[in-house]
């Protein structure tokens, strides 16, 4: 065996390892999630729908809710719910749709 097809052996187990530890860390420590209130809640559920609709006037009625709201909301939930709008309002209803659910789904108390 040459030392050039060893070395390329070491690089993919290498990479292999840290993909694997990568997978494990990801399920063992989830990412930290926002604790929404419950105008947060509702705004993260009409954001939902709109997503799932892929509808731009339904996005700008919640870009309305949120700053109409803004008062009863704390600063990470205004965050969060401001990044998904960014990406629905890019075009990435999908994404927008799965991460509102993510931060729907984080707030079931298991």
């Amino acid at each position: 065996m040459s030392a050039p097809s060893r070395k390329g052996r070491n690089v993919l187990l290498a990479f292999a390892v840290a993909v694997t530890v990568g997978i494990i860390a990801y399920m063992l420590f989830p990412e930290n999630s926002v604790t929404l209130s419950k105008p947060g809640f509702d705004i993260t559920l009409a954001l939902f729908r709109t997503c799932n609709q892929n509808s731009d006037v339904g996005l700008v009625k919640v870009e309305a809710l949120v700053m109409q709201m803004q008062d009863q909301l704390h600063e990470e939930e205004r965050q969060a719910i401001g990044s998904i709008i960014s990406s629905a309002r890019a075009g990435e209803w999908q994404a927008a749709q799965i991460d509102c659910r993510r931060l729907l789904d984080s707030q079931v108390k298991h």
